[in-house]
This record gives structure tokens, sequence and C-alpha cells, in this order.
């Protein structure tokens, strides 16, 4: 199916008629997604750092991406969020564990070629967490307009703690109280598989 997608990707652009009958609903928004700690509570974060001029594109691309691994593989949920000046798109995916991560880094692999091939990415980097804390309930939620950022939260700023999969690693997803530099804002949220 990616294959597929790739090859019409690689056509150039679509006429005018196709424009809204791509295999991803592009259109920004989403339901909001809820992220919870616990034992099998993973998520595979996804880094894409595209030239400038390509940010729109790689963050079509990364949806694309999820959507198609979705209709093979449970999901539990993703959102798509961009760096709010333009540095990068990040990619959080909810998943079942280390198997799920196998296939979405293969799934990934393969779209990372595709992007590279086409100028599209010049940095990309993939890793598996599982949120092992939260601080009030936090819901990433593309209506709501607010601003998240990866790294220190303010005391008390609904959050979630990640551990990478290896347990050497935490790093925080925060709601922006600070008006951080590390900003980013939700582009789409894609639904459970």
């Amino acid at each position: 199916m990616l294959a597929e997608i790739m090859t019409r990707f690689d056509r150039g652009p679509l006429p005018e008629h196709e424009r809204h009958h791509t295999p991803a609903d592009h259109r920004p928004g989403g339901a909001p997604l809820q992220l919870t700690p616990g034992p099998d509570a993973w998520v595979a974060l996804v880094a894409l750092h595209p030239p400038r001029e390509r940010l729109d594109a790689a963050a079509s691309a990364i949806e694309t991406m999820i959507e198609t691994f979705s209709r093979e593989h449970s999901i539990g949920g993703a959102a798509v969020l961009r760096h709010h000046d333009g540095h990068h798109v990040v990619a959080l995916v909810r998943i079942g564990g280390h198997e799920a991560y196998r296939q979405l880094t293969a799934a990934s692999d393969d779209f990372k070629l595709h992007l590279e091939g086409r100028g599209a990415a010049e940095h990309h980097r993939m890793g598996l967490w599982r949120i092992v804390r939260a601080v009030g309930a936090f819901v990433l939620d593309p209506a709501a307009g607010e601003a998240y950022v990866l790294g220190p939260a303010v005391t008390g700023t609904p959050s979630v703690t990640l551990e990478s999969d290896d347990q050497t690693q935490t790093t925080t997803l925060a709601l922006d109280r600070q008006n951080s530099a590390e900003r980013m804002r939700i582009v789409k949220t894609i639904a459970s598989s």
C-alpha cells in the first residue's frame, strides 16, 4: 500500500479533480488524544527535520505514513505537532509495544528513504518511549489551540513523563505555559485503529 502511495506521489502534482481524494486526509484538527501512564502505555516519537520550505510537505508526509500504517496495524491514536518557527515536525504514535514499534520502524525506514529521495527530510529520528507519569489530565486537543513543549514543565502544569525503552532517558511533554522557544502546535490528531 505504501509503495502505491509513493508511486502516485512521485508523478507530480495531482490534477484538480483528484486533489481531495488522497489516501490521507490532511485537513488540520482531529479528536482529542488523552495520554495516560501505565506498563503498556508505549509511544513512538518520530522527529523530522526538513528544510524550512518543505515543512508542510514533511507534516503531510508523516500524516500519510501514520494513516497508512494504521490501516494494517493497530495504533492507539497519534498526534502530529509542528515547531512554532519551522524547525521540525514531531509525531507521537500510541502503539502496543516492541513488536508494533518494530513494524512502525520498518514502515518509517521505507518512508524515510522516499522522503530523502525527494529532498523532503534532512534528518529523521525515531524512538520507543513509555508514559510513566502524568500531572493532571493530559490531552492533546487540536481544538484547544494550546502549545506544547518537549522538555521541562512548570510545576503543576499538565504533562506526561516519557521514559526511553532502555530506561536511560526521560523527557516531559507538557502544555507550554512559558511561551518557550521550543513550543509546538498540533497539526492533526489521528484516531485509534
